[in-house]
């Protein structure tokens, strides 16, 4: 019966890292049953790759392209093991596949209040979004595809801004009307609207 049992909260745990693209934290784990002692015993077997503080994957799932982003999501965690950032600015547009803009960086956008501090390798935005800005992926969260662009709209050069919209048009992913809801200032909102005309008269 022990031993079944174990088997079925492995399962269970495999089943929430492949939802999490592989990881799962180490307070998910003890919710399994998987006591601070056992966790360091997978590890140092090396059925587990510990990844970060208290984060984990399991050496035999399959990295996924977006592995970094994933890392980078689950590192926001708080206190309460909930991970608090979403991938935005340039990180977004590879995540949504439009325009050619390359960061050496990965852009988390995160609350106000966030304190935690990051490694190098994360380029912190303080920025309270709203539901409707935001895109639940399989195993983190990305700024939806105008909120992206308008993050974006004053620190890119006009052909940069003009290939990302083409590129959003194409896909069906961005509208005048989902541009003209949305939360940004007049004048950014205004030169989004005028590129947009701009695109979708050449269709």
């Amino acid at each position: 019966m022990q031993s079944k049992n174990k088997t079925n909260k492995e399962k269970e745990l495999i089943e929430l890292a492949i939802s999490q693209g592989g990881y799962f934290t180490a307070k998910q784990a003890l919710k399994f049953g998987y006591s601070y002692r056992a966790q360091n015993y997978y590890v140092e077997t090396k059925q587990w790759l510990k990844e970060d503080r208290a984060l984990y994957r399991f050496s035999f799932l399959p990295f996924s392209k977006e592995n970094e982003l994933i890392k980078a999501y689950f590192w926001s965690r708080d206190k309460k093991d909930i991970p608090r950032a979403v991938i935005s600015h340039e990180s977004a547009l590879y995540v949504h596949g439009i325009g050619e803009m390359i960061s050496d960086k990965i852009n988390l956008a995160v609350p106000k209040s966030f304190r935690k501090k990051a490694p190098k390798k994360y380029l912190i935005h303080k920025d309270d979004l709203g539901s409707k800005e935001i895109e639940k992926r399989d195993s983190f969260k990305v700024t939806n595809v105008v909120k992206t662009i308008i993050d974006l709209v004053e620190k890119i050069d006009p052909e940069q801004l003009k290939k990302i919209v083409e590129d959003a048009y194409k896909k069906g992913l961005i509208s005048q009307h989902e541009i003209e809801l949305s939360n940004s200032n007049v004048e950014v909102k205004r030169k989004l609207l005028s590129v947009f005309a701009q695109v979708r008269s050449k269709r």
